[in-house]
C-alpha cells in the first residue's frame, strides 16, 4: 500500500481537484433538492373501563352472525393509518402555512406543474393516487406495544407546514376514531334492544302457553305425562325469563356506558417546528462525494498511469 500513498502524494493536486469537483456537485444537488422539515407528535389511547359485563348471560344464545357481541373487533389507530382515505382527506384540506391544499401545493409548485384548481386536480384520479403515495412516504408512525405510545412524524417542505399537518392529522385521527367507535357502541345498543324485544315476545308466548296449560289441566298431579309437560313448560319459562332480565340489565348498562368506553387520545409530546432540515441528508451527500472523488481519481490514474496500473494489477 506504500506505492498508493506515494501515488496520492505525487498527484495530490489532481486528487484535491477530483474531490473538490464532486463536493461541488454534492453542494449543488443538496441545494436543488427540496428541503424538508420533520415534526412529530406522541400520544397514547386512554380508555375508561366499562362496567358492562356479560358474565350473567348465556353467550351461546347470543353468538349471532354479525352481532357486535360476536364480532367485537375494536377499531384502532393502526387501522386508520393503513387506510388511503385519511391520506386523501389530508391532501385536500386547506393549510394556512401554504395558503392552499397539499395536493395543489405539490402539483402547482413543482417545476413542471400546471396551475390547476383543486376541482381539476380531484377529477384526475392518477394525480390523487400519486399524491397519496407521496404523502404516505412522508408520514411515518411507530407503536410501542409495551407502553401503548404511538408516534407520528411528517416530513414536509416547511417548518410551519410540517407542524400544522401533524396537528390536523392528529385531530382527524381522533375524530375518526371517536366516530367509528361511537357507531359501534350504538350498534351494540341496537343489538341489545332487538334481541331483548325478541326474548320478551318469546317469554310472553311461553307464559301464555303455561297459563293455558294450567287452566285446561286441573288434575296435573294425577298424571305423570301432565306433570312432565308442566315441568318442561316451567323450565322454558325460567330459561327465557332469566335471559330476558339479564338482557334488560345489559341493555341499560350499554346505554349508560355507550360514551364511557370511547377512546381518548392523550398527547404526550406535542408537535413543534423543526430547528433544522431533515432532508436532504448533507452528511451522506458529503461522504458519497468524497467516495466518488476518490474513485474517480483512482480510475483516471488506472487508465493514464502505466506504472500505477501495473502495480494495481499485481496486488
Amino acid at each position: 500500500m506504500n506505492f498508493l500513498l506515494i501515488t496520492i502524494r505525487e498527484n495530490k493536486i489532481f486528487l484535491t481537484k477530483c474531490i473538490a469537483f464532486f463536493l461541488l456537485i454534492g453542494v449543488i444537488v443538496s441545494l436543488v433538492l427540496p428541503h424538508r422539515y420533520d415534526s412529530r407528535i406522541s400520544f397514547y389511547t386512554k380508555k375508561s373501563e366499562s362496567s358492562t359485563s356479560l358474565n350473567s348471560l348465556d353467550l351461546s344464545q347470543l353468538m349471532l352472525a354479525g352481532s357486535p357481541i360476536a364480532s367485537n373487533h375494536e377499531f384502532s389507530i393502526l387501522d386508520i393509518l393503513s387506510s388511503n382515505d385519511i391520506y386523501e382527506t389530508m391532501l385536500i384540506k386547506y393549510y394556512d402555512s401554504i395558503d392552499s391544499s397539499l395536493i395543489e401545493f405539490w402539483n402547482n409548485e413543482s417545476y413542471f406543474g400546471a396551475d390547476l384548481s383543486l376541482t381539476e386536480l380531484l377529477n384526475d384520479r392518477k394525480t390523487i393516487n400519486n399524491s397519496i403515495l407521496k404523502l404516505k412516504s412522508r408520514v411515518t408512525f411507530n407503536e410501542n406495544r409495551k407502553s401503548g405510545l404511538i408516534s407520528i412524524a411528517a416530513s414536509l417542505e416547511s417548518k410551519a407546514l410540517s407542524k400544522e399537518f401533524v396537528e390536523i392529522f392528529f385531530q382527524e385521527i381522533s375524530d375518526l376514531l371517536l366516530s367509528v367507535n361511537q357507531k359501534k357502541s350504538i350498534e351494540k345498543v341496537n343489538f341489545f334492544e332487538n334481541i331483548t324485544f325478541n326474548y320478551k315476545n318469546q317469554l310472553d308466548l311461553l307464559e301464555d302457553e303455561l297459563v293455558s296449560f294450567l287452566k285446561n289441566n286441573k288434575n296435573i298431579d294425577a298424571s305423570e305425562l301432565l306433570t312432565a309437560e308442566k315441568n318442561r313448560l316451567e323450565r322454558q319459562v325460567n330459561i327465557i325469563s332469566n335471559t330476558y332480565f339479564s338482557l334488560l340489565k345489559e341493555l341499560e348498562m350499554s346505554k349508560i356506558n355507550s360514551n364511557d368506553n370511547l377512546p381518548l387520545l392523550v398527547i404526550l409530546d406535542a408537535p413543534k417546528e423543526a430547528h433544522k432540515k431533515s432532508y436532504p441528508p448533507r452528511k451522506l451527500i458529503v461522504v458519497i462525494s468524497l467516495f466518488l472523488g476518490l474513485a474517480y481519481f483512482i480510475i483516471i490514474l488506472f487508465f493514464t498511469n502505466n506504472d500505477f496500473r501495473r502495480k494495481i494489477t499485481t496486488i
